[in-house]
């Protein structure tokens, strides 16, 4: 019985420990999660796998926490955290909502999300949190969704490190441009010589994608995409950015309901890469 408790006493005190310092390690850092739920109530098992997740929105809205604690309940981790936005400052993603309060912040930024993980047998802290959130370069480009993925693999900082992501400010931006990107503005891949450019038929404005469009000031959306054989965009991705969820709306609505007269080539349509923008200015 002595002994038992012995080793009771030094387990605890082991968890203890290990708690401490995974606090101190973690504490006030902005982590990205690997799935952007809404939910501010999220619960994943031992693999990593959410459990009744609910709808994902968009990543520089749902996809960062600073955490604020984390403590072992039971057989899980659970950790808290403040949820940070991104936004287009000084030509490239930054943190919005820092040191700023709630009050002040247009929802869901700002708000306390409750991450539950459960923990298997030997399974270490660190190993579990990788799970859910996104500690390496090739997680998160998994993570975010298609429209950012060749941003965010030309902008992240190399430097950056532990899932603290910090991206470049757009400088050279001919060198930084995806494959497709340079096509659209060098003439090479569908937009060859002799192609008579699309034409634009209907381009609606989009909204602000609700309460955040608030926060913003102006800004503009700068997409290169695919204008297909029928009129369609397709395949839209970002070249420069707002952030706070805006570009999702953007992108939605340049899918969905922009058509152009389609490209031709010796008088038969042809899908042609073009560079649209999408300008917002709030109104005074």
């Amino acid at each position: 019985m002595v002994v038992l408790a012995v080793l009771l006493s030094a387990s605890v005190l082991l968890a203890q420990s290990n708690l401490t310092s995974l606090n101190q390690e973690y504490k006030g850092r902005i982590l990205t999660l690997r799935h952007s739920f809404r939910s501010n109530s999220q619960n994943y098992d031992a693999r990593g796998n959410p459990i009744k997740p609910g709808k994902e929105g968009p990543w520089t809205l749902y996809g960062q926490l600073q955490i604020a604690e984390i403590k072992f309940n039971k057989d899980e981790l659970e950790i808290r955290g403040r949820r940070i936005g991104l936004l287009n400052e000084n030509g490239s993603l930054s943190d919005y909502g820092v040191g700023k309060s709630p009050l002040y912040l247009p929802d869901p930024i700002g708000s306390v999300a409750t991450i539950r993980i459960q923990r298997s047998p030997g399974a270490t802290p660190e190993s579990v949190m990788g799970k859910v959130f996104a500690f390496t370069e090739q997680d998160l480009l998994a993570a975010v969704p298609d429209l950012w993925k060749d941003y965010v693999r030309s902008r992240v900082d190399p430097s950056s490190h532990g899932g603290q992501w910090e991206f470049t400010p757009g400088q050279a931006k001919e060198k930084r441009f995806s494959e497709l990107s340079r096509a659209a503005h060098s003439g090479a891949g569908h937009n060859a010589p002799g192609i008579t450019p699309p034409k634009p038929k209907y381009t609606p404005e989009p909204d602000y994608g609700g309460q955040i469009g608030r926060a913003l000031v102006h800004g503009t959306d700068i997409f290169v995409a695919t204008i297909d054989e029928n009129g369609r965009v397709t395949a839209p991705a970002i070249i420069s950015p707002i952030g706070l969820g805006v570009d999702e709306s953007a992108a939605e609505t340049i899918v969905k309901r922009w058509k152009f007269e389609p490209g031709q080539l010796n008088g038969k349509r042809v899908p042609t890469n073009m560079t649209l923008e999408v300008e917002y200015r709030r109104d005074r």
